[in-house]
C-alpha cells in the first residue's frame, strides 16, 4: 500500500492563541479518585465521563463517573468495573468489563445505572508449562455507533469486530506501536466513519476510512508548521477536523490548543489552557467546549473560541 506522508509545511497558522478562565465544575479530596485518561464528553455535550479508582489504590478497579458538564456533581454510574468505553447517544454508553477468563461487552443508561451484555468473547487458553496462559484480546476502541471495535491480539495483531457477532476482519496493514508515555491510542470520528491513530513513540497521527471491508490510509501527520501531534485530541463527528493540544513549558506548563482542517490541511490555534498541573484535556465533538483533568483533584471546563 502506497504511504502518503503528510508534512504540511504550507499548512497556515492564523489567531494566536488565547488564554481563557477556568470553571470548575468539580473538586476532590486529596487521594480521593486516581481519575483515568479517557474523559469523554456526552453526544450533546451536556455530560462529561471519566473512568476513576480508588486514590488510595493504585491498581485497583476502574468504574465510570458521570456528571454535568455545566455543575459537575459526579457519580459512579455502573457497578462493573470498565476497562474501555464510548457514548453511543446522551442516554447509553457502551463499555467492556474483563474477567479472568472472558471479555464482555455492555450497553447501558448512565443516569439508571441499569446495562444488559452485547457480547461475551471466552479466552482461550494458549502455551504450555509455565507459559500457559489466556489468548491476548485487547479492545482499544469502540465506535461510537456500538457495532465496531478495535482489538489488539497476539502478536501484535489487530482485528476489527463487529457486535453483537463477534466477527472478525484481521486488519494485516494496521497496527498499534508500543509506547509508555504517552501511550498510543486509536479514536474513531463521532460518526464512526473514520478513526485516528496516534503513535505515541513517534508522535505521529494517521487516519483511516472504516469500512466493513477493514480500514484504508488515507494521511499520515508528522508535524504541522513545527506543531507536534499531541496525545489529546479527538475527531470531531465527520471525521474532517482533529482538535489536540500541544504542551508548552515556559514560565509553567499549559496546553495550546490547535484545530486542524485534514481537507485543505490549515491549522488554527484557539485557545491556551493553564490549570495547575494538566493530566489530561478532552474536548467535545463540536470543539466548542474542553475540560482538564487537574491532578486529580479538580475538573476544569474551558470553553472554546468559535
Amino acid at each position: 500500500m502506497k504511504k502518503i506522508i503528510i508534512l504540511l509545511s504550507a499548512a497556515l497558522v492564523f489567531s494566536a492563541a488565547v488564554s481563557v478562565t477556568a470553571k470548575t465544575i468539580a473538586s476532590f479530596q486529596n487521594k480521593q479518585y486516581m481519575i483515568g485518561p479517557d474523559i469523554q464528553f456526552s453526544p450533546d455535550g451536556k455530560m462529561i465521563s471519566f473512568t476513576a479508582k480508588d486514590g488510595k489504590q493504585y491498581y485497583g478497579p476502574a468504574y465510570i463517573f458521570t456528571g454535568s458538564s455545566s455543575a459537575g456533581s459526579f457519580r459512579k454510574s455502573f457497578k462493573d468495573a470498565v476497562s474501555v468505553y464510548i457514548w453511543k447517544s446522551p442516554d447509553e454508553i457502551i463499555y467492556t468489563t474483563t474477567e479472568k477468563d472472558s471479555v464482555t461487552v455492555k450497553s447501558g443508561n448512565p443516569s439508571k445505572g441499569q446495562s444488559k451484555t452485547i457480547y461475551t468473547r471466552k479466552l482461550n487458553m494458549t502455551g504450555s508449562g509455565y507459559a500457559r496462559g489466556y489468548e491476548k484480546y485487547n479492545i482499544k476502541a469502540i465506535a461510537p455507533s456500538g457495532d465496531t471495535m478495535i482489538v489488539e491480539k497476539d502478536e501484535g495483531q489487530c482485528a476489527m469486530v463487529s457486535l453483537p457477532s463477534g466477527n472478525e476482519t484481521t486488519l494485516t496493514e494496521f497496527s498499534i506501536p508500543y509506547s509508555g508515555n504517552p501511550e498510543s491510542t486509536v479514536k474513531f470520528s463521532g460518526d464512526s466513519k473514520r478513526l485516528l491513530l496516534f503513535d505515541g513513540k513517534n508522535r505521529i497521527y494517521t487516519l483511516y476510512d472504516v469500512s466493513k471491508q477493514g480500514l484504508k490510509k488515507i494521511k499520515e501527520i508528522k508535524s504541522i508548521n513545527g506543531v507536534t501531534p499531541g496525545s489529546d485530541y479527538i475527531l470531531n463527528n465527520e471525521g474532517s477536523q482533529i482538535a489536540f493540544t500541544e504542551e508548552k513549558c515556559k514560565g509553567g506548563c499549559y496546553h495550546v490548543v490547535y484545530i486542524y482542517n485534514i481537507k485543505n490541511g490549515s491549522l488554527s490555534q484557539n485557545i491556551t489552557i493553564k490549570s495547575g498541573q494538566i493530566l489530561r484535556v478532552a474536548f467535545d465533538r463540536d470543539f466548542s467546549k474542553a475540560v482538564v483533568n487537574d491532578m486529580h483533584r479538580r475538573i476544569n471546563l474551558f470553553m472554546l473560541k468559535k
